[in-house]
């Protein structure tokens, strides 16, 4: 990879040290996350301090990629031979003579007895390759989501049957005991109540159901020819007791027809 042109002189301030990233960041063979992060990096530049402290957390928010990313962006910046990694209390950041052409006083304590050693413009030896310092990623501590498992049928049905709430079983789990003992007494009310109701209108029916049957038990009753509705005896009394009460009730169409019927002499 060729050595991008950069200022010379140790008083790169962090913007000429930015402007010159950005004008030669094509040159460096390294991806497009690793690019990033070298910017960054370049944003928390201070010549007159030893080095750059952000915490691999900030650098996820800032650039808006995992952590993960940024630690196989680091490594791969490393493995260029851009910057070196000091890993004490917590990971200090150097640029190589790649990137400001003093290199930092520790950039010898990383080299290894076979790196081959190039010039840069003014005439400084800089490092090739840059050994790689071991950086243990981070475990990330997951955190094992604590599934309960919700059976649909110890839900009340208030519940179920409110179409305001989405996910039920998610619902029922955050309640409290005690709002839950309070929504499954207000279900039990509810539902002796619908069970008094249905009993009430089950007893209107059967009582509708009885008069009708009455009702048609007594139509079909009189439509019977009135031969098969009386005998001769109760047809005489019915007669007797019209004429003794009024025997112009005689001449009207029944008693006509019983006494038609059954051959009745006065």
């Amino acid at each position: 990879m060729q050595n991008a042109k950069m200022m010379s002189g140790s008083t790169l301030t962090q913007f000429q040290l930015t402007q010159n990233l950005l004008n030669n960041l094509s040159q460096f063979n390294i991806t497009p996350t690793a690019k990033l992060v070298l910017l960054y990096l370049s944003s928390c530049y201070n010549p007159k301090k030893a080095g750059m402290f952000p915490k691999q957390k900030t650098m996820s928010e800032k650039i808006g990629i995992s952590e993960r990313s940024i630690i196989r962006a680091v490594s791969e910046l490393i493995s260029e031979g851009l910057i070196i990694v000091e890993c004490k209390y917590s990971n200090k950041y150097h640029f190589t003579s790649k990137i400001v052409c003093v290199p930092p006083e520790n950039e010898n304590f990383f080299t290894s007895a076979k790196m081959s050693d190039t010039k840069c413009q003014n005439g400084i030896k800089e490092n090739a390759k840059m050994s790689l310092p071991y950086i243990e990623p981070k475990k990330e501590h997951k955190k094992e989501p604590t599934t309960n498992v919700v059976v649909l049928n110890q839900i009340p049905d208030i519940i179920k049957t409110n179409k305001r709430i989405r996910d039920i079983g998610a619902y029922w789990t955050s309640l409290s005991d005690k709002v839950k003992q309070e929504y499954i007494q207000k279900d039990l009310q509810l539902k002796e109540k619908a069970r008094k109701q249905q009993a009430a209108l089950e007893r209107i029916r059967q009582r509708e159901l009885q008069a009708e049957k009455e009702r048609q038990d007594l139509i079909a009753e009189c439509s019977k020819p009135l031969s098969v509705q009386y005998d001769y005896d109760t047809a005489l009394k019915i007669v007797q007791r019209l004429a003794k009460f009024d025997k112009s009730c005689l001449n009207k169409p029944f008693p006509q027809e019983l006494i038609k019927t059954f051959n009745i002499k006065l």
